[in-house]
């Protein structure tokens, strides 16, 4: 996809666990104060989107869902072609 493997991951991420754009990749709202922490710029923070510390050791993805606020599981060993893009993006 034009270069940007991240791109790639998410399209990945929300077909093969059928989670919405905005699950995987989040959104930017705006802020009155920056002392939150968080992504922030320009009066803006980002939330919502998946973060490494939703995966655990074994695979298990959790992740609050933004329509429900109800926390999906998914298990990523079940989804071959899921695990070997994961398996792309550097330890590091």
């Amino acid at each position: 996809m034009f270069g940007r493997i991240s791109l790639a991951h998410a399209q990945a991420l929300e077909f093969e666990l059928t989670l919405r754009q905005i699950d995987v990749i989040g959104r930017w709202e705006k802020i009155d104060d920056e002392g939150f922490g968080g992504i922030v710029d320009r009066g803006r923070r980002w939330v919502d989107g998946l973060l490494w510390s939703h995966l655990d050791e074994n695979g298990i993805l959790l992740k609050d869902t933004s329509k429900t606020g109800q926390e999906a599981e998914h298990d990523t060993m079940a989804y071959p072609f899921l695990r070997k893009m994961i398996e792309l993006i550097p330890q590091e």
